[in-house]
């Protein structure tokens, strides 16, 4: 019975201390980036929101998950709970845009722009909520 415990405490240490390890390797990987990547699609934002509000189904298809610059007007710059900042792009309509988060290293970009500037955001589409949603986003210059 001795050898039976030893061996199911050896066991959980060495389960324990894979896991420990996957989880230190999971939180370390390097997060995806647009920047230096080519974009797919290059859509006015306003061009973006439409698309999705006519069918949001062909747009899933055709742009979720996909690289795409979408240049428009801003509308609001604010930051999210992590301190990325976020980007409000016109949709051209009374309600509703195409909503950007950028990567933290574009904090000091943003800074240099204002209300009603125009710009082009490079990032990855991942649907529409309330606004079309693009993530990981760099100023394109």
């Amino acid at each position: 019975m001795n050898k039976f415990i030893k061996f199911i405490l050896y066991a959980i240490v060495a389960i324990l201390l894979l896991g420990g390890i996957a989880w230190f390797a999971f939180l370390n990987v390097p997060k995806a980036s647009s920047q230096g990547k080519t974009a797919e699609f290059t859509v006015p934002a306003t061009e973006l929101f439409q698309a999705f509000e006519a069918d949001e189904t062909a747009s899933n298809a055709k742009y979720i998950g996909k690289i795409i610059d979408v240049s428009g007007t801003i509308e609001e710059i604010t930051t999210d709970e992590q301190g990325a900042p976020v980007v409000l792009l016109a949709g051209g309509g009374d309600f509703g845009g195409v909503l950007c988060t950028l990567e933290s290293s574009q904090a000091e970009k943003i800074k240099s722009k204002n209300f009603g500037d125009q710009i082009t955001i490079k990032g990855v589409c991942t649907g529409m909520l309330m606004e079309v949603v693009v993530n990981k986003g760099v100023i394109v210059e």
